[in-house]
């Protein structure tokens, strides 16, 4: 094996392993406090990945993409399962308003989007313009994700609860995503995702210094 394969291999691992590293650091947090973390982290994420999974079904690009996909959607979930935090649905009076559990919630939301999803498979699966609508969707919503934080943070004006560890992974994946995805020749999707993240990790570590 050459050096440059060696490189390689090491950074597709990295690529999987990296990313879903620092969420073990957030689930200690979860156990104490549900405060300061946004379930919306988890569920944008999960929803993502299920976007990044078939679009590399359809398109068929680096594996390492398709295994990152899986390996972050069961981590979410499984941090989604970890908080006992929910989510409160407004309804129109005269109808009370209802909180039902974050991962329920997105459970169903993710149902809806699977069956939508496979329906449109059948339809439009080799229809290019399909291909990169979903491609962009789950990139795009990816991006967001860390917006879901910002947001909150903001909204309590400060950042307890939510884990250093992983703000600080979150900044050096995206700078070494944006790289490997240029290196490998990936969809230009995933490399705009990682300039946006980019831009969403340094407003945290603003929130952090102000906050």
């Amino acid at each position: 094996m050459t050096i440059e394969k060696l490189i390689e291999h090491i950074a597709q691992i990295s690529m999987v392993v990296f990313p879903v590293s620092p969420y073990f650091s957030q689930y200690l947090k979860l156990k104490h406090t549900n405060q300061g973390f946004s379930l919306h982290v988890c569920g944008g994420l999960m929803l993502s990945n299920i976007f990044k999974i078939f679009f590399w079904y359809c398109k068929r690009f680096d594996i390492t993409i398709l295994v990152q996909g899986i390996t972050m959607f069961a981590v979410q979930l499984w941090l989604l399962a970890a908080s006992k935090a929910t989510i409160r649905i407004k309804r129109h009076f005269p109808y009370n308003d209802v909180e039902v559990l974050g991962l329920y919630f997105y459970l169903y939301v993710l149902s809806i989007q699977l069956i939508v999803l496979v329906a449109c498979q059948f339809g439009w699966g080799r229809d290019p313009i399909y291909v990169e609508t979903i491609g962009f969707s789950g990139v795009a919503l990816e991006a967001a994700v860390p917006g879901f934080q910002v947001f909150r943070n903001f909204r309590n004006r400060s950042v307890k609860g939510f884990s250093e560890l992983v703000l600080l992974v979150w900044f050096t994946g995206d700078i070494c995503k944006i790289g490997y995805h240029l290196y490998f020749g990936n969809p230009i999707q995933f490399v705009l995702c990682g300039i946006v993240q980019v831009t969403f990790d340094l407003i945290l570590f603003y929130q952090f210094y102000k906050y």
